[in-house]
């Protein structure tokens, strides 16, 4: 879990238009900082305690700061519960574990709202999954305590259980689990306000990487989203929209355990659900056709955006450039890598769209090259043969032997290159088996070429 430096703090309080920045802020504002800073009050100071890690969401909702904000105009000093998982502390919405008290084949679910008073009338889902991939469910309410019970399940590793709270088009869940044969278990879930207020929403991190691959380009992205509030976030039922470039192939997502959904379609792909407080990671990626000369790859983000890097692979003679990003440097790790990032400022806007342009792409690699070349040569070959008394044979040798030593050039050059640091390790792998097999290709033909002749 990433630790909040204390200019983070403050980046979000502002990105969020928060209460209770300064407070935030003089946490873990350093000591020469804070000279001429007023002393901090009693509560201040309680909040900046180390406190006990909460043993489920009954503690957290009893805990300091637990009094929530559902919009970002609502005035509390202490943190958000986003903003304290941001900061380390660990605050589950659902923790289910197993106890002694409740009866085999059972599961006891308890739900509070933000309050700490029981959450009556609560829709809760278990869902069911067997070792065949088959899927069930069973729906209960809670009743006045905020209890609801499943009874008679099955035990052991057959099935895996999921609870899940169903809330005003908000899913909260536990991780799954399997009942043992010893004893049930016991479900906490924290029932949080709903909003569909984005102001909450931003990323933390925006990481884009770049690698050719086999005549494409490969593209994978990870989006550190954020709710720095107290509330769910619940997204539109349109989705937000994350834009992709045109001519998108293969692409995939990580499969994420809450209630969010990635659809892609010709534009990019839509993101649907609901986020919780705290961080939700998002990973997914995509191939383009690798096109000669220059390539514009453009994505887009529909939130704001703290800390934007993009690293691409190296590889001779192609430039990176990056739309509102610094020239990129070279990075050892341990291939040769380039790498370009910014921090933005909290007052920024949404990012919108992330520019990478790659200039000096080659043509079509050794392969196709030769084999055009040989299709054309045999074409010039049989109007020669038409045309001109001369043996068109030797025309065909002599332009293999031009082929040949080509090749054998680009070879030399290539391990230049690499012997003077200018190529990665990678990208040299990858070209030298390319002209390895053109060379093996030239041979090839060469020798039915031979066998021809004797024939």
């Amino acid at each position: 879990m990433m630790r909040a430096h204390w200019k983070t703090s403050v980046w979000i309080c502002v990105a969020l238009a928060l209460p209770g920045a300064a407070t935030l802020a003089a946490q873990d504002v350093p000591p020469e900082a804070r000279r001429d800073a007023p002393q901090p009050s009693a509560q201040d100071a309680q909040l900046a305690e180390p406190q006990q890690a909460p043993r489920g969401p009954a503690d957290v909702l009893t805990g300091p700061g637990s009094n929530p904000r559902a919009t970002p105009e609502a005035a509390v000093a202490a943190p958000s519960i986003g903003m304290r998982q941001l900061a380390g502390e660990a605050i589950p919405l659902a923790a289910a574990g197993m106890m002694q008290s409740v009866p085999v084949g059972s599961i006891e679910v308890h739900v509070r709202d933000f309050r700490n008073q029981p959450a009556a009338g609560a829709i809760i889902r278990l869902g069911v999954m067997a070792q065949d991939q088959t899927r069930s469910s069973r729906e209960a309410r809670t009743d006045e305590n905020g209890v609801a019970v499943f009874r008679g399940l099955p035990t052991g590793d057959a099935q895996a259980y999921r609870v899940n709270l169903a809330d005003d088009g908000a899913t909260t869940s536990t991780t799954p689990f399997r009942l043992p044969a010893e004893a049930g278990y016991r479900v906490e879930i924290m029932r949080l306000p709903i909003t569909d207020d984005s102001r909450f929403l931003f990323v933390w991190q925006y990481d884009t990487s770049v690698e050719f691959t086999a005549g494409k380009l490969h593209v994978v992205q990870q989006v550190q989203l954020v709710n720095g509030g107290d509330a769910i976030v619940r997204l539109p039922e349109a989705g937000l929209r994350f834009a992709l470039p045109e001519g998108v192939q293969g692409f995939q997502s990580q499969a994420m355990m809450s209630d969010q959904r990635i659809e892609p379609d010709d534009e990019g792909f839509l993101l649907k659900g609901s986020v919780p407080p705290g961080g939700q990671t998002l990973l997914y990626g995509f191939d383009l056709p690798i096109t000669p000369g220059t390539m514009r790859v453009a994505t887009g983000v529909p939130l704001r955006v703290r800390t934007v890097q993009v690293v691409s692979e190296e590889a001779a003679g192609i430039s990176l450039r990056v739309a509102g990003l610094p020239e990129p440097r070279i990075h050892e790790a341990p291939a040769r890598l380039w790498v370009t990032g910014v921090q933005r400022e909290a007052t920024e806007g949404p990012l919108g769209e992330l520019v990478i342009t790659l200039d000096g792409i080659p043509g079509p690699g050794p392969m196709r090259l030769i084999a055009v070349a040989l299709a054309v040569l045999m074409l010039l070959g049989g109007a020669y043969m038409l045309t001109s008394p001369r043996d068109p044979r030797r025309l065909l040798h002599d332009a293999r032997d031009a082929q040949r030593d080509a090749l054998l050039e680009q070879l030399t050059t290539l391990h230049a290159q690499h012997a003077a640091g200018d190529v990665g390790p990678e990208f040299y792998a990858r070209e030298r088996a390319k002209l390895s097999d053109a060379l093996a290709s030239w041979v090839k033909a060469s020798q039915e070429a031979g066998a021809t002749r004797k024939a």
